[in-house]
């Protein structure tokens, strides 16, 4: 009987153990990475974009521990066996239309942003693949670049290995020679400024644009451009005051260079100049407007950190109870509120095409529409309830109302926003390098415990992710699911990213769009400044967002224009094209003259055609900041 009981009882205690261990193994898969989580559109239907697209995409295998210093301690060799399992992974990249090695070509990398986009088409680049090499790469843990699920392998997903990546592929892919040029991308110039450190003889030039600084607080200023930006596009995108607002065809105030008529009935925002027998003014209504989108920048700001984690997870957010009582902004909102962080605004002085104001008029008549409802009284865009909304009141002349221009005009700006909602491609690339290499000063500062600080640098404390994921209560829920996903490399506590501490002399060109709210307070200027230390230029492009692939892409031969255009003709005008062929001359000069005074002189007219400024100080000095920091 004892021994029938002992039995049953090891039994028993057997089972529980083989349970156990079950349920950690379980519990294990809670840090493995989703596949749609490492790529959104699947790397199966990633490779059929690149084969409709006529791209071959090239595996290279890397070790994930490629640091040179890794390789010497543990006596490896560069090139990795291919049966190394989960020491290595296949990293892929192609190259753009002509590729000839053997040629006088110059050889030229692409480095996206994001962290964690994925070049797909247009490509970026297409404007310079008839006459150079250029290469795109699927950044490691992105696309097809394919790591470890397990969150475990978080800790390879950092610049530096990126860095290495990128002297690998110049190994194998250039067969030893140079980049003649490495163009950064926004999140992509962290890494071009951490390359031309390490490897300042492996790489001739850099191109930044949009560079980005984080070591400093610049939230106030990006919200302020933000608002600055929406406030030019209710005063430009309007017809002269004299003019009657009756939804008729007139003269916009901003100035379009393409030669195409810019008057039209709905995109005018006319009808918020009151008349002169009202008690109102324009300032009065955009201040109105202004003052509200604050509030709820500041208040969204608050409880995300920075909008895109909003964004990048509205679908399963806007279900939250937290975010309905606190917000309940509908998705066309929100991703307004993003887009006129990048989109740039017109200007008087500056270069746009006509084009373009579709996009201005979407953001500002639905950011305007849901800034003047009050929380309680929102109504969603395509309700009958809407022509009794505050922004629609300003609406007063017969005809408009009778027809309903602007009430549709609104509905079609809801359906424009959204069929435009992109999202990161990779979202383990967007959060992991986020942390790893210092993207989000207010994160770091809400996972440390501490009050956000202003110019010092901030590193993320080894032990505040766990404090962090301890919480409990409402607040900051997104954030502590973000964080949970995330494994952190216990070994090294990240700093917010700041250029000068990868200070080098390579000959670098600077481009910066005068109205990117996401690199607003003079990051650019910081980056020229402090991270630059050889020969250097700075141009600037009023008007412009957060990219200038406005001047190119958009009318490039690898553009996103529909193909049934194509086939009945439509394409760039002839000034558009002019456009496209100023700004590769701005580039291809770069890359061939020795002498930046020579460099500039050559460009002059290039930038008088496109109303660019040299921002470069005599004798490459430093750049007056103080304007832009306030």
């Amino acid at each position: 009987m004892t021994r029938f009981v002992l039995r049953t009882v090891f039994t028993m205690l057997l089972t529980f153990i083989v349970l156990s261990q079950y349920a950690i193994a379980q519990r294990s898969d809670t840090s493995a990475w989703k596949p749609e989580e490492m790529t959104r559109s699947g790397t199966k239907d990633l490779k059929s974009l690149y084969k409709n697209k006529k791209v071959e995409v090239k595996a290279l295998h890397v070790w994930l521990n490629n640091l040179k210093r890794h390789l010497e301690e543990n006596n490896l060799k560069e090139e990795p066996p291919t049966n190394c399992s989960d020491q290595c992974f296949d990293l892929y990249y192609f190259t753009g239309n002509n590729f000839n090695l053997n040629s006088s070509r110059r050889n030229i990398l692409y480095i996206a942003g994001g962290p964690g986009q994925i070049v797909k088409s247009p490509r970026p680049l297409s404007f310079l693949e008839d006459d150079h090499n250029v290469v795109y790469f699927n950044l490691r843990g992105a696309g097809l670049s394919v790591i470890p699920r397990s969150n475990s392998f978080d800790k390879y997903l950092k610049a530096e290995y990126v860095v290495e990546d990128i002297e690998r592929m110049r190994k194998v892919v250039l067969k030893g020679e140079k980049w003649d040029a490495i163009y950064g991308f926004s999140y992509g110039t962290v890494v071009a400024q951490r390359y031309a450190h390490e490897y300042s003889n492996n790489v001739n030039r850099l191109i930044l644009e949009a560079p980005i600084v984080r070591n400093i607080d610049f939230a106030g200023q990006r919200t302020e451009m933000a608002l600055n930006n929406l406030e030019k596009i209710y005063r430009l995108i309007s017809s002269e005051p004299s003019e009657p607002c009756d939804c008729t065809g007139r003269a916009l105030i901003a100035a379009f260079d393409d030669g195409t008529p810019s008057h039209t009935e709905a995109n005018n925002f006319c009808f918020l100049t009151p008349p002169t027998s009202s008690p109102e003014n324009l300032e009065s209504r955009i201040k109105t407007i202004r003052d509200s989108l604050k509030e709820i920048y500041k208040n969204l700001e608050e409880e995300y950190g920075v909008l895109g984690f909003l964004t990048e997870n509205y679908d399963s957010e806007q279900k939250n109870s937290r975010y309905k009582s606190l917000f309940g902004y509908p998705k066309e909102f929100v991703f307004a509120l993003r887009q006129l962080q990048n989109i740039g605004v017109p200007e008087k002085d500056s270069l746009k095409f006509v084009s373009q104001i579709d996009d201005w008029v979407d953001v500002a008549l639905v950011l305007g529409y849901y800034a003047m409802s009050k929380k309680d009284q929102l109504c969603a865009i395509g309700k009958d309830c809407m022509a009794n909304n505050p922004f629609l009141k300003f609406v007063t002349n017969d005809n408009c109302k009778r027809k309903n221009i602007y009430l549709n005009r609104i509905k079609t700006a809801k359906e424009n926003i959204l069929e435009n909602t992109t999202v990161t491609e990779s979202q383990r690339a967007l959060y992991v390098y986020s942390i790893n290499d210092g993207m989000h000063r207010w994160l770091f500062n809400l996972v440390n415990g501490e009050a956000p600080s202003g110019a010092a640098d901030v590193c993320l404390n080894a032990d505040g992710p766990r404090r962090f994921m301890q919480k409990t209560g409402p607040e900051h829920g997104l954030l502590r699911n973000i964080i949970k996903k995330i494994g952190f490399d216990n070994a090294n506590e990240p700093c917010l990213w700041n250029p000068t501490n990868s200070q080098h002399k390579v000959q670098s060109l600077v481009l910066k769009g005068e109205a990117d709210a996401v690199t607003a307070g003079c990051q650019a200027e910081i980056f020229f400044n402090e991270g630059l230390k050889g020969s250097r230029v700075m141009i600037e492009f009023p008007g412009m967002g957060h990219g200038l692939y406005e001047l190119y892409v958009p009318f490039g031969e690898d553009s996103a224009l529909p193909e049934i255009f194509r086939e009945i003709g439509v394409g760039p005008s002839e000034k558009q094209k002019k456009t496209i062929q100023n700004y590769k001359q701005i580039i291809e000069n770069f890359l061939v003259v020795s002498s930046l005074a020579k460099y500039k002189q050559n460009i002059q007219n290039n930038l008088k055609e496109l109303k660019a400024k040299d921002r470069t100080p005599p004798n490459s000095e430093r750049i007056e900041i103080q304007s832009c920091m306030r």
